[in-house]
Protein backbone atom coordinates (compact mmCIF):
# COMPACT_ATOMS: atom_id res chain seq x y z
CA UNK A 1 0.00 0.00 0.00
CA UNK A 2 1.39 3.45 -1.13
CA UNK A 3 0.06 6.48 0.49
CA UNK A 4 0.10 10.06 -0.85
CA UNK A 5 -18.90 -23.06 -16.02
CA UNK A 6 -20.59 -23.36 -19.21
CA UNK A 7 -21.67 -26.45 -20.26
CA UNK A 8 -20.28 -27.79 -23.40
CA UNK A 9 -19.80 -31.37 -25.43
CA UNK A 10 -16.74 -33.34 -26.79
CA UNK A 11 -17.47 -36.34 -28.98
CA UNK A 12 -18.25 -39.69 -28.09
CA UNK A 13 -14.24 -40.74 -28.72
CA UNK A 14 -13.25 -38.26 -25.74
CA UNK A 15 -15.84 -36.27 -24.04
CA UNK A 16 -14.00 -34.05 -20.63
CA UNK A 17 -16.49 -32.09 -18.29
CA UNK A 18 -15.68 -29.58 -16.20
CA UNK A 19 -17.74 -28.33 -13.26
CA UNK A 20 -18.46 -25.24 -11.60
CA UNK A 21 -20.14 -24.78 -8.39
CA UNK A 22 -21.06 -22.50 -5.73
CA UNK A 23 -19.87 -24.14 -2.20
CA UNK A 24 -21.79 -23.27 0.76
CA UNK A 25 -19.64 -22.88 4.26
CA UNK A 26 -18.04 -24.83 6.33
CA UNK A 27 -15.64 -24.74 9.48
CA UNK A 28 -13.50 -27.57 10.32
CA UNK A 29 -10.83 -27.71 12.82
CA UNK A 30 -7.76 -29.05 12.82
CA UNK A 31 -5.23 -30.91 15.54
CA UNK A 32 -2.91 -28.05 15.28
CA UNK A 33 -1.77 -24.65 13.91
CA UNK A 34 -2.87 -24.57 9.83
CA UNK A 35 -0.03 -23.06 8.08
CA UNK A 36 -0.47 -24.57 4.17
CA UNK A 37 -3.24 -25.36 2.27
CA UNK A 38 -2.84 -27.58 -1.25
CA UNK A 39 -5.70 -29.33 -3.19
CA UNK A 40 -5.27 -33.45 -4.38
CA UNK A 41 -6.20 -34.59 -7.75
CA UNK A 42 -9.89 -34.80 -6.51
CA UNK A 43 -10.20 -31.55 -5.73
CA UNK A 44 -10.36 -32.69 -1.97
CA UNK A 45 -8.26 -30.41 0.32
CA UNK A 46 -4.80 -31.36 1.84
CA UNK A 47 -3.77 -29.42 4.99
CA UNK A 48 -0.83 -29.26 6.38
CA UNK A 49 -0.49 -27.90 10.17
CA UNK A 50 1.88 -28.29 13.68
CA UNK A 51 0.80 -32.00 13.66
CA UNK A 52 1.20 -33.60 10.40
CA UNK A 53 -0.79 -33.15 7.20
CA UNK A 54 -5.10 -34.05 6.86
CA UNK A 55 -7.29 -34.54 3.86
CA UNK A 56 -10.44 -32.52 4.34
CA UNK A 57 -13.10 -34.11 1.91
CA UNK A 58 -15.15 -31.06 -0.13
CA UNK A 59 -17.95 -31.34 2.27
CA UNK A 60 -15.41 -30.15 5.28
CA UNK A 61 -15.56 -34.02 6.92
CA UNK A 62 -12.06 -34.87 7.95
CA UNK A 63 -10.91 -38.14 5.54
CA UNK A 64 -7.82 -39.04 7.68
CA UNK A 65 -4.65 -38.49 8.42
CA UNK A 66 -1.88 -38.43 5.35
CA UNK A 67 1.10 -38.17 7.91
CA UNK A 68 1.90 -37.30 11.58
CA UNK A 69 4.93 -35.88 11.53
CA UNK A 70 5.02 -33.10 13.85
CA UNK A 71 6.10 -29.38 12.52
CA UNK A 72 4.99 -30.39 8.78
CA UNK A 73 3.93 -28.25 6.51
CA UNK A 74 2.98 -28.64 2.78
CA UNK A 75 4.59 -27.34 -0.01
CA UNK A 76 3.41 -29.05 -3.39
CA UNK A 77 1.26 -31.43 -4.52
CA UNK A 78 3.31 -33.98 -7.16
CA UNK A 79 1.88 -35.85 -10.07
CA UNK A 80 2.56 -39.43 -9.04
CA UNK A 81 0.06 -39.49 -5.60
CA UNK A 82 3.11 -37.98 -3.82
CA UNK A 83 3.59 -34.33 -1.55
CA UNK A 84 6.92 -32.13 -0.78
CA UNK A 85 6.54 -30.79 2.75
CA UNK A 86 8.80 -28.92 5.27
CA UNK A 87 9.68 -30.82 8.05
CA UNK A 88 12.04 -28.37 10.17
CA UNK A 89 14.14 -27.08 7.75
CA UNK A 90 13.92 -30.66 5.66
CA UNK A 91 12.85 -30.98 2.44
CA UNK A 92 10.76 -34.34 2.66
CA UNK A 93 8.83 -36.45 0.07
CA UNK A 94 5.51 -38.65 1.47
CA UNK A 95 3.39 -40.69 -0.74
CA UNK A 96 -0.06 -39.63 -0.10
CA UNK A 97 -1.34 -43.28 1.23
CA UNK A 98 1.31 -43.45 3.52
CA UNK A 99 3.57 -45.68 1.75
CA UNK A 100 6.88 -43.31 1.27
CA UNK A 101 8.86 -40.82 3.28
CA UNK A 102 12.28 -39.99 2.47
CA UNK A 103 14.61 -37.01 2.33
CA UNK A 104 15.21 -34.79 -0.44
CA UNK A 105 17.27 -31.56 0.69
CA UNK A 106 18.24 -30.39 4.12
CA UNK A 107 18.28 -26.95 5.31
CA UNK A 108 16.24 -25.43 2.62
CA UNK A 109 14.33 -22.00 3.05
CA UNK A 110 11.65 -22.06 0.58
CA UNK A 111 10.77 -24.54 -2.32
CA UNK A 112 8.89 -24.12 -5.20
CA UNK A 113 7.66 -27.38 -7.67
CA UNK A 114 7.80 -26.80 -12.12
CA UNK A 115 5.85 -28.28 -14.52
CA UNK A 116 8.03 -30.84 -15.25
CA UNK A 117 8.59 -32.41 -11.82
CA UNK A 118 11.99 -30.70 -10.85
CA UNK A 119 11.89 -28.14 -7.74
CA UNK A 120 13.45 -25.39 -7.23
CA UNK A 121 15.06 -25.02 -3.64
CA UNK A 122 16.56 -21.68 -1.77
CA UNK A 123 18.69 -23.11 0.49
CA UNK A 124 20.80 -21.09 3.14
CA UNK A 125 23.38 -19.90 0.43
CA UNK A 126 22.01 -20.44 -2.91
CA UNK A 127 19.33 -20.75 -5.35
CA UNK A 128 19.47 -24.60 -6.54
CA UNK A 129 16.86 -27.21 -8.61
CA UNK A 130 16.67 -31.12 -7.80
CA UNK A 131 15.64 -34.03 -9.98
CA UNK A 132 12.44 -35.60 -9.05
CA UNK A 133 14.35 -38.09 -8.35
CA UNK A 134 15.97 -35.73 -5.45
CA UNK A 135 18.91 -35.41 -7.27
CA UNK A 136 20.75 -32.54 -7.80
CA UNK A 137 20.04 -30.68 -11.55
CA UNK A 138 23.50 -30.50 -13.48
CA UNK A 139 21.86 -28.34 -16.10
CA UNK A 140 21.14 -25.51 -13.54
CA UNK A 141 23.67 -23.27 -12.09
CA UNK A 142 23.06 -22.63 -8.57
CA UNK A 143 22.71 -18.91 -8.24
CA UNK A 144 24.63 -17.81 -4.62
CA UNK A 145 21.83 -16.31 -2.44
CA UNK A 146 21.48 -15.59 1.00
CA UNK A 147 17.94 -16.14 2.11
CA UNK A 148 16.19 -13.54 4.14
CA UNK A 149 14.32 -13.70 7.40
CA UNK A 150 10.77 -14.58 5.88
CA UNK A 151 11.90 -15.39 1.21
CA UNK A 152 9.06 -16.28 -0.93
CA UNK A 153 9.45 -17.60 -4.68
CA UNK A 154 7.58 -17.74 -7.84
CA UNK A 155 7.64 -19.21 -10.98
CA UNK A 156 6.84 -16.88 -13.89
CA UNK A 157 5.03 -19.00 -17.48
CA UNK A 158 8.87 -18.74 -19.35
CA UNK A 159 10.57 -20.32 -16.56
CA UNK A 160 12.05 -17.54 -14.94
CA UNK A 161 11.82 -17.61 -10.80
CA UNK A 162 11.43 -14.59 -8.87
CA UNK A 163 13.37 -14.60 -5.28
CA UNK A 164 11.44 -12.08 -2.75
CA UNK A 165 12.99 -10.92 0.44
CA UNK A 166 16.16 -12.70 0.40
CA UNK A 167 19.47 -10.67 1.43
CA UNK A 168 18.02 -7.95 3.51
CA UNK A 169 14.86 -7.64 1.64
CA UNK A 170 16.00 -7.57 -1.79
CA UNK A 171 14.07 -9.12 -4.81
CA UNK A 172 15.66 -11.16 -7.88
CA UNK A 173 14.86 -12.73 -10.60
CA UNK A 174 16.93 -15.55 -12.46
CA UNK A 175 17.05 -17.14 -15.78
CA UNK A 176 16.09 -20.74 -16.54
CA UNK A 177 18.99 -22.02 -15.85
CA UNK A 178 20.07 -20.66 -12.20
CA UNK A 179 21.48 -17.16 -14.16
CA UNK A 180 20.58 -13.67 -12.79
CA UNK A 181 18.26 -11.92 -14.98
CA UNK A 182 20.80 -8.54 -15.49
CA UNK A 183 17.47 -7.29 -17.06
CA UNK A 184 15.60 -7.17 -13.67
CA UNK A 185 15.86 -4.32 -11.50
CA UNK A 186 13.78 -4.33 -8.33
CA UNK A 187 13.55 -2.11 -5.03
CA UNK A 188 14.25 -3.44 -1.36
CA UNK A 189 11.88 -4.20 1.22
CA UNK A 190 12.56 -3.01 4.37
CA UNK A 191 12.06 -4.82 7.08
CA UNK A 192 12.44 -8.09 4.97
CA UNK A 193 9.63 -9.80 5.79
CA UNK A 194 8.02 -11.50 3.06
CA UNK A 195 4.78 -14.13 3.35
CA UNK A 196 3.76 -14.25 -0.39
CA UNK A 197 4.59 -13.32 -4.08
CA UNK A 198 2.77 -14.37 -7.78
CA UNK A 199 3.30 -13.45 -11.31
CA UNK A 200 -0.01 -12.17 -12.84
CA UNK A 201 -0.38 -13.11 -16.22
CA UNK A 202 0.75 -9.98 -17.49
CA UNK A 203 4.01 -10.18 -15.66
CA UNK A 204 3.79 -7.88 -13.18
CA UNK A 205 4.45 -8.91 -9.79
CA UNK A 206 2.36 -8.56 -6.71
CA UNK A 207 4.12 -8.56 -3.20
CA UNK A 208 2.66 -9.16 0.43
CA UNK A 209 4.13 -8.93 3.61
CA UNK A 210 5.17 -7.13 6.52
CA UNK A 211 7.03 -5.03 5.39
CA UNK A 212 6.71 -0.67 5.29
CA UNK A 213 8.61 0.79 2.81
CA UNK A 214 10.41 -0.14 -0.77
CA UNK A 215 13.45 1.83 -1.54
CA UNK A 216 12.31 4.53 0.75
CA UNK A 217 9.21 4.82 -0.69
CA UNK A 218 6.14 3.92 2.23
CA UNK A 219 3.87 0.74 1.23
CA UNK A 220 2.43 -0.29 3.83
CA UNK A 221 2.50 -4.82 3.46
CA UNK A 222 1.29 -4.93 -0.24
CA UNK A 223 2.68 -3.70 -3.69
CA UNK A 224 3.13 -4.28 -7.05
CA UNK A 225 6.02 -4.48 -9.69
CA UNK A 226 6.12 -3.82 -13.69
CA UNK A 227 7.65 -6.62 -15.53
CA UNK A 228 11.04 -5.26 -15.20
CA UNK A 229 11.46 -5.00 -11.39
CA UNK A 230 10.05 -0.91 -10.86
CA UNK A 231 7.37 0.02 -9.09
CA UNK A 232 4.20 -0.21 -10.46
CA UNK A 233 2.46 3.37 -9.42
CA UNK A 234 -1.29 2.87 -11.12
CA UNK A 235 -1.67 -0.21 -8.03
CA UNK A 236 -3.16 1.52 -4.85
CA UNK A 237 -4.40 0.21 -1.72
CA UNK A 238 -7.05 2.03 0.20
CA UNK A 239 -4.67 4.62 1.90
CA UNK A 240 -6.64 4.71 5.37
CA UNK A 241 -4.96 1.25 6.38
CA UNK A 242 -1.73 -0.07 7.55
CA UNK A 243 -1.94 -3.62 6.16
CA UNK A 244 0.09 -6.96 6.91
CA UNK A 245 -0.87 -9.60 4.55
CA UNK A 246 -0.32 -12.80 4.78
CA UNK A 247 -1.72 -14.64 1.58
CA UNK A 248 -3.51 -14.10 -1.63
CA UNK A 249 -4.47 -15.62 -4.45
CA UNK A 250 -5.33 -14.23 -8.11
CA UNK A 251 -8.61 -15.27 -9.79
CA UNK A 252 -8.74 -15.39 -14.02
CA UNK A 253 -10.69 -12.43 -14.18
CA UNK A 254 -7.58 -10.14 -12.62
CA UNK A 255 -9.42 -9.81 -8.98
CA UNK A 256 -6.92 -10.73 -6.04
CA UNK A 257 -7.96 -12.53 -2.99
CA UNK A 258 -6.33 -11.11 0.14
CA UNK A 259 -5.94 -12.59 4.03
CA UNK A 260 -4.61 -10.60 5.85
CA UNK A 261 -4.47 -7.90 9.25
CA UNK A 262 -6.21 -4.82 8.48
CA UNK A 263 -4.94 -1.79 10.90
CA UNK A 264 -7.04 1.43 10.50
CA UNK A 265 -5.78 4.24 10.75
CA UNK A 266 -7.84 5.47 13.58
CA UNK A 267 -6.83 2.43 15.90
CA UNK A 268 -8.03 -1.56 16.01
CA UNK A 269 -7.34 -4.34 13.86
CA UNK A 270 -9.02 -6.84 12.11
CA UNK A 271 -7.87 -9.86 10.56
CA UNK A 272 -10.24 -10.76 7.30
CA UNK A 273 -10.41 -11.89 3.47
CA UNK A 274 -11.19 -9.38 1.16
CA UNK A 275 -10.99 -9.32 -2.63
CA UNK A 276 -9.27 -6.35 -4.90
CA UNK A 277 -9.67 -5.22 -8.09
CA UNK A 278 -7.25 -5.31 -10.77
CA UNK A 279 -6.22 -1.59 -9.65
CA UNK A 280 -5.80 -2.30 -5.98
CA UNK A 281 -8.69 -1.21 -4.73
CA UNK A 282 -10.97 -2.93 -2.84
CA UNK A 283 -13.86 -4.42 -4.62
CA UNK A 284 -17.37 -3.34 -3.22
CA UNK A 285 -19.36 -6.19 -4.28
CA UNK A 286 -16.88 -8.78 -2.49
CA UNK A 287 -18.26 -8.99 1.04
CA UNK A 288 -15.46 -9.32 3.37
CA UNK A 289 -15.15 -12.02 5.51
CA UNK A 290 -14.36 -11.36 9.80
CA UNK A 291 -11.54 -14.41 10.73
CA UNK A 292 -10.19 -15.20 14.15
CA UNK A 293 -6.93 -13.77 14.22
CA UNK A 294 -3.97 -16.29 12.89
CA UNK A 295 -0.51 -16.62 14.80
CA UNK A 296 2.19 -16.53 12.13
CA UNK A 297 0.32 -17.41 9.18
CA UNK A 298 -3.10 -17.26 7.43
CA UNK A 299 -2.86 -19.44 4.19
CA UNK A 300 -5.20 -19.48 1.45
CA UNK A 301 -5.68 -20.61 -1.86
CA UNK A 302 -8.91 -20.95 -4.72
CA UNK A 303 -10.26 -24.09 -5.05
CA UNK A 304 -11.35 -25.17 -8.81
CA UNK A 305 -15.04 -24.23 -7.92
CA UNK A 306 -13.99 -20.43 -6.99
CA UNK A 307 -14.65 -21.22 -3.32
CA UNK A 308 -12.18 -20.17 -0.84
CA UNK A 309 -10.11 -22.13 1.53
CA UNK A 310 -8.19 -20.10 4.62
CA UNK A 311 -6.92 -21.60 7.36
CA UNK A 312 -6.95 -19.72 10.76
CA UNK A 313 -5.72 -21.16 13.45
CA UNK A 314 -6.44 -24.66 13.93
CA UNK A 315 -10.04 -24.03 11.69
CA UNK A 316 -9.97 -24.95 7.75
CA UNK A 317 -13.02 -22.30 7.18
CA UNK A 318 -14.26 -22.57 3.14
CA UNK A 319 -15.56 -18.96 1.99
CA UNK A 320 -18.70 -19.16 -1.02
CA UNK A 321 -17.13 -16.69 -3.69
CA UNK A 322 -20.12 -14.86 -4.93
CA UNK A 323 -19.00 -14.99 -8.71
CA UNK A 324 -18.49 -18.86 -9.29
CA UNK A 325 -15.89 -20.11 -11.51
CA UNK A 326 -16.86 -20.58 -14.93
CA UNK A 327 -14.85 -23.19 -17.26
CA UNK A 328 -15.25 -25.00 -20.52
CA UNK A 329 -13.33 -27.74 -22.52
CA UNK A 330 -13.33 -27.86 -26.44
CA UNK A 331 -11.60 -30.06 -29.17
CA UNK A 332 -11.54 -29.64 -32.13
CA UNK A 333 -9.77 -32.02 -34.33
CA UNK A 334 -6.05 -32.05 -32.56
CA UNK A 335 -6.91 -28.82 -31.23
CA UNK A 336 -7.22 -28.37 -27.30
CA UNK A 337 -8.88 -25.04 -25.52
CA UNK A 338 -9.31 -24.59 -22.12
CA UNK A 339 -11.71 -21.74 -21.67
CA UNK A 340 -11.46 -20.38 -18.09
CA UNK A 341 -13.48 -16.86 -16.36
CA UNK A 342 -14.57 -15.28 -13.33
CA UNK A 343 -13.07 -16.51 -9.99
CA UNK A 344 -11.37 -19.87 -11.29
CA UNK A 345 -7.82 -20.04 -10.07
CA UNK A 346 -5.14 -18.27 -12.27
CA UNK A 347 -2.73 -20.59 -13.23
CA UNK A 348 0.81 -20.06 -14.57
CA UNK A 349 0.94 -23.23 -16.79
CA UNK A 350 -1.20 -25.24 -18.72
CA UNK A 351 -0.63 -29.46 -19.31
CA UNK A 352 -2.86 -31.12 -21.20
CA UNK A 353 -2.86 -35.37 -20.85
CA UNK A 354 -4.65 -38.28 -22.73
CA UNK A 355 -5.40 -41.74 -21.51
CA UNK A 356 -6.62 -44.90 -22.89
CA UNK A 357 -7.82 -46.53 -19.24
CA UNK A 358 -8.14 -43.57 -16.94
CA UNK A 359 -5.72 -44.22 -14.72
CA UNK A 360 -2.34 -44.30 -16.64
CA UNK A 361 -1.60 -40.45 -18.47
CA UNK A 362 0.54 -39.37 -21.10
CA UNK A 363 1.46 -35.85 -21.37
CA UNK A 364 0.58 -34.35 -24.61
CA UNK A 365 2.49 -30.37 -23.92
CA UNK A 366 2.06 -27.21 -22.50
CA UNK A 367 -0.88 -25.32 -23.39
CA UNK A 368 -0.29 -21.57 -24.66
CA UNK A 369 -2.08 -18.92 -23.13
CA UNK A 370 -4.83 -16.98 -25.37
CA UNK A 371 -7.43 -14.72 -24.29
CA UNK A 372 -9.75 -16.13 -21.81
CA UNK A 373 -7.41 -19.24 -21.60
CA UNK A 374 -5.25 -21.80 -22.92
CA UNK A 375 -4.77 -23.46 -26.07
CA UNK A 376 -2.66 -26.93 -27.30
CA UNK A 377 -2.10 -27.33 -31.19
CA UNK A 378 -1.60 -30.37 -33.32
CA UNK A 379 -1.50 -32.52 -29.89
CA UNK A 380 -1.04 -36.38 -31.19
CA UNK A 381 -4.10 -37.66 -29.29
CA UNK A 382 -4.96 -41.55 -29.28
CA UNK A 383 -8.11 -42.88 -30.48
CA UNK A 384 -10.89 -43.73 -28.02
CA UNK A 385 -8.61 -41.69 -25.01
CA UNK A 386 -10.13 -39.90 -22.47
CA UNK A 387 -8.54 -36.16 -21.86
CA UNK A 388 -7.84 -33.85 -19.03
CA UNK A 389 -6.24 -30.42 -18.08
CA UNK A 390 -4.00 -30.07 -14.93
CA UNK A 391 -3.31 -26.35 -14.41
CA UNK A 392 -0.73 -25.08 -11.81
CA UNK A 393 -1.30 -21.91 -9.90
CA UNK A 394 0.39 -18.87 -9.84
CA UNK A 395 2.85 -17.88 -7.01
CA UNK A 396 2.15 -21.21 -5.10
CA UNK A 397 3.58 -24.72 -5.30
CA UNK A 398 1.22 -27.46 -6.18
CA UNK A 399 -1.47 -28.13 -8.72
CA UNK A 400 -4.66 -28.65 -9.37
CA UNK A 401 -6.74 -31.20 -11.54
CA UNK A 402 -9.58 -28.88 -13.36
CA UNK A 403 -10.98 -31.76 -14.75
CA UNK A 404 -12.87 -35.36 -15.07
CA UNK A 405 -12.93 -37.44 -17.82
CA UNK A 406 -15.92 -39.58 -19.17
CA UNK A 407 -16.78 -41.57 -22.39
CA UNK A 408 -19.11 -44.17 -23.66
CA UNK A 409 -17.55 -47.34 -22.94
CA UNK A 410 -19.65 -49.80 -24.55
CA UNK A 411 -22.72 -50.78 -26.79
CA UNK A 412 -24.75 -53.31 -27.44
CA UNK A 413 -28.05 -53.86 -30.00
CA UNK A 414 -30.55 -56.50 -29.45
CA UNK A 415 -33.11 -56.02 -31.82
CA UNK A 416 -33.97 -52.26 -31.37
CA UNK A 417 -32.95 -51.69 -28.11
CA UNK A 418 -29.71 -50.32 -27.40
CA UNK A 419 -27.70 -50.39 -24.21
CA UNK A 420 -25.15 -47.69 -23.80
CA UNK A 421 -22.77 -47.43 -20.65
CA UNK A 422 -19.94 -44.53 -20.32
CA UNK A 423 -17.17 -44.20 -17.71
CA UNK A 424 -16.34 -40.97 -15.29
CA UNK A 425 -14.00 -40.23 -12.85
CA UNK A 426 -16.33 -37.37 -11.59
CA UNK A 427 -18.49 -38.44 -8.23
CA UNK A 428 -21.87 -36.81 -9.34
CA UNK A 429 -22.16 -36.57 -13.14
CA UNK A 430 -25.45 -35.63 -14.66
CA UNK A 431 -25.07 -36.64 -18.35
CA UNK A 432 -27.36 -36.38 -21.40
CA UNK A 433 -26.85 -38.82 -24.15
CA UNK A 434 -28.08 -37.40 -27.86
CA UNK A 435 -27.77 -38.94 -31.05
CA UNK A 436 -27.34 -37.49 -34.83
CA UNK A 437 -27.19 -39.25 -38.15
CA UNK A 438 -24.40 -36.55 -39.68
CA UNK A 439 -22.93 -35.51 -36.77
CA UNK A 440 -23.83 -31.53 -37.27
CA UNK A 441 -27.54 -31.64 -35.83
CA UNK A 442 -27.92 -33.62 -31.86
CA UNK A 443 -31.13 -34.66 -30.52
CA UNK A 444 -31.34 -35.28 -26.77
CA UNK A 445 -32.44 -38.90 -26.01
CA UNK A 446 -32.10 -39.18 -22.47
CA UNK A 447 -30.87 -37.36 -19.14
CA UNK A 448 -29.63 -39.94 -16.70
CA UNK A 449 -31.73 -39.16 -13.44
CA UNK A 450 -29.80 -40.26 -10.79
CA UNK A 451 -25.80 -39.26 -10.96
CA UNK A 452 -25.11 -43.10 -9.30
CA UNK A 453 -26.22 -44.60 -13.31
CA UNK A 454 -24.26 -44.30 -16.35
CA UNK A 455 -26.25 -46.61 -17.92
CA UNK A 456 -28.19 -45.80 -21.19
CA UNK A 457 -31.66 -47.79 -22.56
CA UNK A 458 -32.41 -46.79 -26.07
CA UNK A 459 -35.71 -48.67 -27.24
CA UNK A 460 -37.01 -48.13 -31.14
CA UNK A 461 -33.68 -46.95 -32.71
CA UNK A 462 -34.84 -47.14 -36.12
CA UNK A 463 -32.17 -44.93 -37.39
CA UNK A 464 -30.09 -47.05 -39.97
CA UNK A 465 -26.87 -45.31 -39.32
CA UNK A 466 -26.43 -43.17 -35.64
CA UNK A 467 -23.80 -41.51 -33.83
CA UNK A 468 -24.16 -40.90 -30.26
CA UNK A 469 -22.57 -38.15 -27.75
CA UNK A 470 -23.08 -37.46 -24.23
CA UNK A 471 -22.99 -33.74 -22.97
CA UNK A 472 -22.22 -32.70 -19.35
CA UNK A 473 -24.77 -30.38 -17.17
CA UNK A 474 -23.56 -28.08 -14.78
CA UNK A 475 -25.36 -29.04 -11.29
Amino acid sequence: MKRNISPHAIYVASLLFIGAGFATDFTTPLPGRIESLALDANGQYLVGHHYGITRVRKDGSIDRTVESTPSRSLLAVENEGTVLAREFTRLVRIGLDGSTNFNVVDLFRSAVLQPNGNVLVLGTNSLSRILPDGNPDSSFTPAPLQGGTTTSLALQEDGKVIVAGAQGGAIFRFESNGAPDPTFSAPTLSPPWMHTVAVQPDGRILLGGDFYTLDGSQYLGLARLNANGSLDSSFQTDSNLMTVVHSFALQSDGKIVVAGTFYPFDGGSTTKVARLLANGSEDPTFPSTVVPAPFNSLPLTLTVEGSILVGSRTNLIRIPNPTPATQSFSRDGSTLTWLRGSSSPEIYNARFQASLDGSSWTDLGSGTRIPGGWQLQNANIPEGAHLRVRGYITGASYHIDVSTALRLTHQQLHGNALTLNASTSSPHPRLILQTSTDLHQWADLQTNLTTSSLHFTLTNQTAPRAFYRLRSENQ
